[in-house]
């Protein structure tokens, strides 16, 4: 076939290659953030568990928690995305098709439940921790009395904020729950990028 003319398909097949690549590295980082995150947490639980002064660094957690959430749905969302494209713009411009994605579709489609379940795992992982340590944390703030001035001012807008990362990372999460369950507007997401 040295000498013969392209078939035209030599470029979709090049690019779904390369997003192919790119659904595993994204898929690699998702496991490296799930991975940190539930070591974090585990460290800073257990080196604030062992003395009650520690008890404080627990509202690092729903920050972390955040951080490393938004990054793992990010992650997530643009496999899905790259998987999405494949099937819609790259399978039709081959002959006989890209059959990976629309297979898999379906096989996911069947089980959409199913799927909910397994996700659910996340809201143990990142938000489930933050509310712990947030809970804990007021714990030690508030239930001992010896805060009081600046100190309870600024301790109590920390607080806040460590609150207000709880269910900020579980909108996130939920979101992309909803995106990848295939719920209506599902290519339309505000996750973050």
């Amino acid at each position: 076939m040295g000498g013969t003319s392209s078939s035209g398909h030599e470029g979709p097949l090049a690019e779904f290659t390369a997003l192919r690549q790119e659904i595993e590295r994204r898929s690699t980082a998702s496991h490296a953030l799930l991975g940190l995150q539930l070591t974090t947490a585990a460290a800073v639980f257990g080196f604030a568990a062992a003395s009650p002064s520690r008890l404080g660094l627990l509202v690092i957690i729903p920050f972390s928690s955040y951080l490393l959430g938004t990054r793992y749905a990010a992650q997530l969302h643009f496999s899905f995305l790259a998987a999405q494209y494949i099937a819609t713009e790259l399978s039709p411009r081959v002959p006989g098709g890209l059959g990976w994605e629309p297979w898999l579709g379906d096989r996911a489609s069947q089980h959409r439940g199913q799927k909910a379940v397994r996700l659910t795992g996340l809201w143990l992982a990142f938000p489930a921790v933050a509310s712990a340590a947030v809970i804990w944390s007021a714990m030690y703030f508030y239930g001992n009395g010896q805060l009081g001035g600046t100190r309870l001012v600024v301790v109590t807008v920390l607080w806040l904020f460590a609150l207000a990362a709880v269910p900020a990372t579980g909108w996130v999460l939920w979101r992309l729950v909803y995106v990848i369950c295939g719920h209506p507007a599902s290519t339309t997401s505000n996750l973050p990028d």
